[in-house]
């Protein structure tokens, strides 16, 4: 199980989307870091993080759209370069909150990735707003940022990223804790005691476990799929079951399982329930195979067959932040004019991933001599 240690305050920015129903991590003063700790008790080496690169970097955009110092940041040639900016720090303080993360990856979604849930329902996620130019002009350069700061970034064609973060967890959690930073609420069907979705809200990283889907929905973590296919979801424009909202949708996955069982009953004329009136059991009737439907064409989190998911462990090891790693990173701050980033290079001379901030600060003495050395030597 996962355990939240002593937490304190990181630069961040507020998503009026974050889930008001996870774990609150208090803060303590600035410029320190929120820790999110594995039990003691837990003996595997690996911890993985898997970030919804499309939701942090909306985040970003548009927290920074409210700040115009930074969201005007432009480099030498004029391009906006704010989101790339914002983003970078948000990718660091998650890897400095979560200190026993051995392997990191920002996944996106491919283009044309809603393609195929969109041949079974065309007005999937049709209300969303079209990527504003300022964004997309910045996409590439996010990849290039990553790439500079040794961060992997993935993506497979015709999949969303949720169904590659799916497909992740469920082979590393075989010998991996796995943390998900998204607020999707798709991605709660992943959420056992070796899963958990981890979130920025407001100045506070939260956790949502099992007990806080339960608490929260009423249901256990991998029956969301089904409730989201009985309610509905308007972030996807996902249609539901006509006047059955969640807590109806918890009280009858909690008597009948699924909605398999939900509508075997309601079909033999067994299905009991307060609150379930004719009107809403003839409902169940019209509108249950749309949702049946839905529920495995569109709302089920897809495995991507072609991606070998097991080379996570390889491809998505936390890079070491050595002399290396600081000249990649200084080039990109360079060729981008980013300033601020620069911040992030002097914190890492006593931060490594994977480690404890105290173990990191003692064992890398030799490294920050090292990029003494080296300054030294361009002064001269």
């Amino acid at each position: 199980m996962f355990a939240l240690a002593a937490s304190v305050s990181v630069p961040c920015f507020t998503s009026q989307a974050a889930a008001r129903s996870c774990r609150t991590v208090s803060l303590l003063p600035r410029r320190r870091t929120a820790v999110m700790e594995l039990s003691p008790t837990d003996t595997e080496s690996n911890a993985l993080t898997l970030v919804d690169g499309n939701f942090w970097l909306y985040q970003t955009f548009y927290a920074l759209a409210a700040k115009d110092p930074m969201h005007l940041q432009k480099n030498r040639h004029g391009e906006p370069t704010g989101a790339v900016c914002g983003f970078i720090r948000q990718m660091d303080n998650l890897l400095q909150a979560l200190p026993k993360t051995t392997h990191f990856a920002v996944i996106l979604d491919a283009p044309e990735s809603s393609k195929s849930r969109r041949a079974h329902l065309s007005d999937y996620k049709t209300s969303r707003p079209e990527r504003p130019i300022e964004l997309r002009v910045q996409m590439s350069k996010v990849r290039a940022a990553c790439d500079a700061f040794g961060i992997p970034v993935q993506s497979c064609e015709g999949y969303e990223a949720d169904d590659l973060i799916a497909t992740y967890a469920r082979e590393a959690k075989s010998d991996s804790m796995v943390s998900i930073a998204a607020v999707d609420k798709d991605l709660l069907q992943l959420v056992d005691d070796r899963v958990r979705l981890i979130q920025l809200q407001g100045q506070r990283y939260e956790e949502t476990n099992a007990s806080k889907v339960r608490e929260r929905w009423g249901i256990e973590p991998w029956q969301m799929g089904d409730l989201l296919a009985i309610m509905g979801d308007s972030a996807d424009d996902v249609p539901g079951i006509r006047g059955i909202g969640p807590k109806k949708g918890a009280a009858l996955l909690n008597k009948y399982k699924d909605l398999s069982g939900i509508l075997q009953a309601a079909r033999e004329g067994t299905l009991k329930l307060p609150g379930i009136a004719d009107r809403l059991l003839q409902n169940l009737l019209e509108d249950g195979p749309r949702a049946t439907m839905l529920l495995d064409k569109v709302l089920a989190l897809q495995t991507v067959h072609d991606l070998d998911a097991s080379s996570f462990r390889e491809k998505f090891k936390v890079r070491q932040r050595d002399e290396d790693w600081q000249k990649r990173a200084e080039n990109f701050i360079e060729k981008e004019d980013m300033p601020i980033l620069k911040r992030l290079l002097k914190r890492a001379a006593s931060f490594l991933p994977g480690q404890h901030p105290e173990a990191s600060q003692s064992s890398n003495l030799e490294a920050r001599h090292k990029v003494r050395e080296r300054k030294k030597k361009k002064i001269g």
